[in-house]
């Protein structure tokens, strides 16, 4: 149900009345299980805080806001120093509402 390239719901699924419930849920327990074993990689004692830096980075940069969100939960619970998962969330939402807000003026005045 869930593409591995991707990390998607496939269309077949997600546009099929009698699946499309199922694959949200199957969806759900994709990222979480993404979310902790990217955070049991990040709780590698011999990763440099360097190291845990850039691996939050990249992990940002490549997820969901959703995913992003539940990984830094993960790490808050195993007592991690999530404040540069937190600044890239809050940096992807913040790029999010700016590319809205010109789209939205845009159209507002016609010009999109």
């Amino acid at each position: 149900m869930i593409d591995p390239e991707t990390g998607q719901i496939r269309p077949e699924y997600a546009n099929n009345p009698e699946f499309s419930e199922y694959a949200e849920w199957a969806l759900a327990r994709h990222q979480e299980r993404e979310a902790r074993a990217y955070i049991e990689r990040r709780n590698d004692p011999n990763l440099t805080p360097e190291q845990k830096r850039s691996m939050d980075r990249d992990y940002a940069a490549t997820r969901e806001t959703n995913e992003i969100r539940q990984a830094a939960q993960e790490a808050a619970r195993e007592g991690e120093n999530i404040s540069e998962i937190e600044r890239e969330t809050d940096a992807r939402a913040d790029e999010t509402m700016q590319a809205s807000s010109a789209a939205a003026e845009r159209d507002s005045f016609g010009l999109g």
